[in-house]
């Protein structure tokens, strides 16, 4: 997860996809989104909502 954060804070220019972040996580997007719920509690498909 750490290295999708860091990867948003260097592209927030850009759309950051859940797919553009699981990639960056070197996880598959259904991983990712497991992940990312595990640890800030918050549902990862808000990211797309943006």
């Amino acid at each position: 997860m750490q290295s999708a954060l860091a990867y948003a804070v260097h592209h927030l220019s850009q759309p950051l996809t859940i797919e553009v972040l699981a990639d960056a996580a070197s996880l598959s997007p259904r991983h990712f989104t497991r992940v990312f719920r595990a640890e800030t509690g918050q549902s990862a498909a808000l990211l797309n909502d943006r």
